[in-house]
């Protein structure tokens, strides 16, 4: 399965970011990874959806976008899904979501979705160099 695996520095939070990859071969490979996990609905979701935050399997996370193109479609499905993930871990660091704490979210989401924007441009380049 090809992926780029984003770092989080700063919550420890390290999520695979996989794009334009088959949806049943990412629940496949989603199902060998975590053979004792309850994968129950996780097909169905993975296959009806353009974007899916997968946090289901701590310490594990998975963002899968169906067709990344670089298109403002593309990258507002990767918007949403990254949002997806930012609530869900300042929820589990203990951060609450309140109006106080929105600039520790957005500057969060800023930088997880630099990671993301910078390792897509990367992993274009070194593919059209092939």
């Amino acid at each position: 399965m090809k992926f780029e695996k984003i770092l989080d520095n700063v919550y420890r939070k390290n999520f695979h970011l996989i794009v334009n990859q088959e949806p049943k071969k990412v629940f496949n490979w989603i199902c060998e990874l975590h053979k004792e996990a309850k994968t129950d609905g996780l097909e169905k979701f993975i296959m009806d959806c353009e974007g899916i935050c997968i946090f289901t399997y701590k310490p594990f996370f998975y963002i899968y976008i169906k067709n990344f193109n670089w298109s403002i479609d593309s990258q507002a499905c990767l918007a949403h899904e990254l949002n997806h993930f930012v609530d869900f871990v300042l929820e589990d660091t203990g951060i609450p979501l309140r109006i106080e704490n929105t600039e520790v979210r957005a500057y969060y989401f800023e930088y997880l979705f630099k990671k993301c924007y910078t390792a897509l441009a990367k992993a274009k380049s070194t593919h059209k160099k092939k």
